[in-house]
């Protein structure tokens, strides 16, 4: 599956016009292949390091409930350090919550309820250690953590960034550091 999914990624990123498109892409391939109800990407709102964090794409399926959340979600604006696409934005990693409903930091929790949203992940989209977009994803059954697809996906966040240096959409953001306190790689060989 991660093989497979990785060259959709890969293959539908390089066909984008723009960084922004790129997010949007790796979003939708997300949605359909993973099968989740919901795929979002989201940016700083400007150039500032502080900047918050807003939906620039989104795709779902589902009637009524899936609304309100698609509403609260489109309103919504992140500082970095919060919620999903925050805590992406802060800690440079792919992410993993296995049930959103019962995630008390969670503050979309009640809509996502509502929606049977449950397992979300999120990961990074990186230029030279930069975060310069968060994708996240929403299923509608609990699924326990895979680290190797979170591993995939951290690598294909590390292609949708070199899309983006290609197009010269990243703007400024502070780097992201090791664990020695030392800048982090976006080779393929950092974890």
């Amino acid at each position: 599956m991660s093989q497979h999914f990785a060259e959709l990624v890969a293959l539908e990123v390089g066909r984008a016009s723009g960084a922004s498109e790129a997010y949007r892409r790796a979003a939708r391939v997300l949605y359909d292949e993973l099968g989740l109800a919901l795929a979002a990407s989201w940016e700083p709102r400007g150039p500032e390091s502080d900047a918050p964090l807003m939906v620039t794409s989104l795709c779902h399926r589902g009637g009524e409930a899936m609304a309100a959340f698609v509403e609260q979600t489109h309103n919504l604006e992140l500082p970095v350090g919060e919620g999903l696409p925050g805590r992406v934005f802060e800690t440079c990693e792919a992410q993993w919550i296995e049930d959103v409903t019962e995630e008390k930091s969670f503050d979309r929790r009640e809509t996502a309820a509502a929606a049977n949203l449950r397992t979300a992940i999120g990961f990074p989209a990186l230029v030279e250690g930069r975060v310069i977009a968060a994708i996240e994803g929403y299923a509608t059954d609990v699924r326990p953590r895979d680290q190797a697809l979170l591993d995939t996906l951290e690598e294909l966040g590390r292609v949708m960034g070199a899309v983006a240096d290609r197009f010269s959409d990243a703007e400024e953001g502070e780097p992201c550091e090791s664990p020695s306190g030392s800048p982090a790689a976006s080779s393929a060989s950092t974890s």
